[in-house]
This record gives structure tokens, sequence and C-alpha cells, in this order.
């Protein structure tokens, strides 16, 4: 499912087309590449979409949500984590699993552009791990108009995804797509900040830990790998976030674990639900024929993590009412 729900074609240029492009500043040195798909009424409620590692706003998985939360009368915030969509230029920096300034950054400017209007929250894998991270930030400050937020295939512990994802086998698949986008970036950053990027710079990278050991990690201050992950790791930050969430997992998911400690936090927690499934790969949730719910939501298709994203957000805003 993994690599099937990556590759089916979806058909979504034109939804994609459509959307305006906006530039989010994020600091002085920073600025990020937010894309839009307005409703009619701009204070129809929004849902903002943060994509996974290697990723940008117009993977599959993505611009399907999108699609779908449109339809349902949702204005949509697809938001590119820096160094995405060809805007390697736009930062000095890199971006890792624990960095909510780009969320952050692109609330505010909701907040600006169309205050007051109901917002949920929704990241897959590496993106829900930033998800995460900044409302365990915010804990019970939240921005005016938060509502609810889904993650899905979240890598809450980052140091038992790095164990899966070296183990031999089909994995290496994995690495190998993680490795050519880090390469296809650091082609773009060289470019621009050869000085911070040198040309030889990932000679001896030959897995996500070794990135992150030589520069994620040092990029942010950290002493490499292990304490970057210790850092940024959502698992231990669970307990800090107070908003009402859902958080989608398959148990099968190939370089995902879901660890003891994470289903412990979980079924603790006091806002956060677990919507655990036995098959789904990560990111992947092909289902077999489009199902009818118990509470009359019936999906638009077979993509079943994606209907659960907008179905609980059309909840959420519910429970706000």
């Amino acid at each position: 499912m993994t690599i099937f729900g990556s590759q089916l074609s979806r058909g979504l240029g034109e939804f994609a087309a459509a959307a305006e492009q906006v530039e989010v500043p994020v600091d002085a040195r920073t600025r990020i590449l937010a894309e839009v798909n307005w409703q009619a009424d701009r204070g129809a409620p929004v849902l903002i979409i943060v994509h996974g590692l290697g990723g940008d706003a117009r993977r599959s998985y993505v611009l399907g949500t999108a699609d779908k939360a449109w339809r349902s009368g949702f204005s949509v915030v697809r938001m590119n984590m820096r160094n995405s969509a060809g805007t390697e230029a736009w930062t000095p920096t890199l971006y890792n699993a624990g960095l909510t300034e780009d969320l952050e950054a692109t609330v505010h400017w909701l907040g600006r552009t169309v205050p007051g209007v109901p917002l949920v929250y929704c990241g897959y894998s590496l993106g829900g791990s930033v998800t995460l991270n900044t409302l365990a930030k915010w804990g019970e400050r939240l921005p005016e108009g938060s509502a609810g937020t889904v993650v899905v295939s979240v890598p809450l512990d980052l140091h038992a995804a790095d164990l899966a994802l070296r183990r031999p086998g089909i994995n290496r698949l994995y690495v190998k797509y993680f490795l050519r986008s880090f390469r296809a970036m650091w082609k773009a950053k060289h470019a621009a900040y050869p000085e911070l990027y040198p040309v030889d710079g990932l000679a001896t990278v030959r897995s996500v830990r070794d990135f992150d050991e030589q520069w994620t990690g040092p990029n942010f201050g950290y002493s490499g790998a292990d304490e970057y992950y210790s850092a940024a790791q959502a698992v231990d930050k669970l307990d800090q976030i107070a908003l009402p969430g859902l958080v989608v997992h398959a148990e099968d998911d190939p370089f995902v674990p879901l660890t003891q400690q994470a289903r412990l936090a979980l079924a603790d927690h006091p806002t956060l639900e677990l919507l655990l499934s036995d098959k789904g790969g990560h990111v992947g949730f092909l289902a077999r024929r489009p199902q009818a719910e118990a509470d009359g939501w019936r999906d638009l298709d077979g993509r079943w993590a994606e209907n659960r994203v907008v179905q609980a957000a059309t909840q959420f805003l519910r429970m706000e009412g």
C-alpha cells in the first residue's frame, strides 16, 4: 500500500493549478510557500495540511485530502515546509521533525488574512510530527479558531523509526527514495548557499540517519542524530497537547512502528484518540471499495485515511459549534 498509494494517478492537476501561491514570511531569513484553495466564502473553515519527509504540497495524498476537504466546504492550505517545492533558496536552513516555526507562521498569516475562522490541522508522516510538536508548544494557548487535528502515519518515536528504516529488506527502497530527495535538495542548496552546503557534502551519506547525523542535527544545534531525535520526537510531548485530535496509524507501517510508549500515551490521553488499522502501510490506506460509516459518512473513494481526515475535521467543527 505504501508504494501503490504513492504511485497511482489521481487526476488532480486542475485542482492543484487553481491554488493561490502565497509566500509566507517565517523570519528575516526564511520564507515558505503555501498553496491555497479558497472557498468563495472566505469565512469558511480552513484545513491546513503538512506533507511528509522528502515531499511537498503537491504529493498525491496531500492533493487527495485537500480536494475532499474543499468539496466538503473547507478552504485548504497546503503548506510546503522550508526547502520544499523549489524553495531551497528561500532559507539558509534545513528542516526537521520538531521544527514548529513554519506551521506557526502559516497560522499567523491565516489569522491576519481570515481572522477568526475555524482551523483544523492535518499532518502526514514527518508533517504529523511537525503538527504535534507545534500543538505541544502551544499547549492550552491555542490560536483563535483551533478546532482539532488529524495526523496520519506519524513517527511519534524517532529512535524507533530510525531503527526500522535501518532494517534490511524492502525498507532499503524507502531509504533510496529519501536519499534521492536529499540529493535533489542538496544540489539546490549548494547553488544558493555554497558556503554552507559544499558540493561534496553528501559524499558519505548512505542513510537517513547519516544525513541527520551529519547535517540535520548540527544544522539546528544538536550534536547529531540521537540528540536531534530525542529533542524532536512527539511521543514525549503528547501530554502537552490540549486540542482534540485523531491519530491514524497502520499496524503494518513498514518504517514507522507504533511503540508501546506511544500506545500507552495515546490510550491515556484526554483529547487524542488512536485509530489503528491492521493494514495500510505508510500513508497508503487503500480500501477495496468505498464504505458507508455508521454515522452516515460515505467515503468518496477508496482512500481510507484521507476520508478519515475529512470526516474527523467535519466532526471537530460540530464539536466547536
